[in-house]
């Protein structure tokens, strides 16, 4: 394939994007402990993961002469860059998408991503990063994204609000669909949206086997973070998450779908009670 930041002379450019920086959580975690098939799986998910971000997958008789993105990964960082043509609103939509496929997929397997996606110039390839872009995203990704979820920084922001009044700002445009805003005013990326294929009156284009798996993976990580309050809040966030997304589909989520997160955190009780 051909990185699509290299101009036909082979000379690197840089392009306008929408630019994506990730932090892979606990990823020190397994390099302290020299855990390699934990390393070796994330390995194998980034590659899995760089099908998705090309929009299909290994098996694609497809051919691609030239990618509509990049990808780089270095330590427990990742960077996904899709150059823009014209203002962008048509590279937003499969942005966001491919985003949170790949976000999904990496969470399905344990890994949960913080991170931030910001709009403006960038160059990527297999040994480099650099541009305004992403120091924008490395910004929003340590000053803001807090919890496991991919923040869209102000230039982003301010990209989307015009690709917005297409719509007239109504309540069917895309944006609306691929992005919700948190308590805190954050937008991020909608990533449990890449479970529903289609809205049919059956419920027959939604993945519940994704979501059922994606409910038992969060309960887990409360379960074995409960002593660890640091920890134990991202997952207590990404739990309200789901639980958020599986309330405002309720024709299709019955209540087993939700995570208990009262039973998780436990309750206030007597020093005298405990089972230490």
């Amino acid at each position: 394939m051909k990185n699509p930041y290299l101009c036909e002379n082979g000379m690197l450019e840089l392009r306008p994007s929408w630019l994506a920086f990730l932090d892979v959580l606990g990823f020190t975690n397994f390099l302290q402990a020299d855990d390699r098939e934990r390393i070796g799986q994330l390995h194998q998910l980034l590659r899995r993961g760089n099908d998705i971000l090309r929009g299909h997958d290994s098996t694609s008789e497809q051919p691609y002469d030239t990618d509509d993105n990049a990808l780089t990964a270095f330590t427990d960082n990742i960077v996904i860059g899709f150059p823009i043509n014209d203002d962008g609103e048509l590279e937003s939509g499969m942005a966001f998408d491919r985003i949170a496929d790949f976000q999904l997929n990496m969470v399905l397997e344990g890994f949960f991503v913080r991170g931030a996606l910001s709009f403006g110039d960038a160059y990527i390839d297999e040994i480099a990063v650099y541009g305004p872009a992403l120091l924008d995203a490395y910004e929003a990704e340590s000053r803001l994204a807090r919890d496991p979820r991919i923040v869209i920084t102000q230039t982003g922001r301010e990209v989307i609000e015009l690709h917005l009044d297409y719509y007239m700002r109504g309540q069917h445009a895309p944006q609306n669909t691929h992005l919700k805003q948190d308590r805190d005013g954050q937008w991020f990326i909608n990533y449990l949206e890449a479970t529903i294929h289609s809205i049919d009156c059956d419920g027959s284009g939604i993945d519940y086997q994704s979501v059922q798996n994606h409910r038992d993976i969060v309960a887990e990580k409360l379960a074995s973070h409960q002593s660890d309050p640091r920890i134990w809040s991202k997952y207590e966030w990404v739990a309200n998450y789901h639980n958020d997304f599986c309330t405002r589909y309720e024709q299709f989520f019955e209540p087993q779908y939700l995570i208990d997160t009262n039973t998780a955190r436990g309750t206030i009780k007597s020093i005298l009670d405990s089972d230490t």
